[in-house]
């Protein structure tokens, strides 16, 4: 019976340390989304557009790839 307890108290603390890594995960894909908002605002700048007005090719391929790679951070627990 003791086991039993000790094992199920070693379960739970390792489904709560995933729980709060996930959560940190979602809190780095927002900033990284945030990020890649802020670098392509820039970009459409540097080109002497206002971003949502015009397009940009250049630019708009750079926040795909950015992006994308905001995609892979939610899917990685981070601790």
């Amino acid at each position: 019976m003791r086991s039993a307890t000790i094992i199920f108290t070693i379960l739970v603390t390792i489904l709560l340390c995933g729980i709060q890594a996930v959560n940190a995960g979602l809190v780095t894909y927002a900033a990284c989304q945030s990020g890649c908002n802020i670098a392509v605002v820039a970009c459409y700048a540097a080109a002497g557009v206002v971003f949502g007005v015009g397009s940009v090719p250049i630019c708009n391929v750079q926040q795909g790839l950015c992006m994308a790679t905001c995609a892979a951070m939610a899917l990685t627990p981070t601790p």
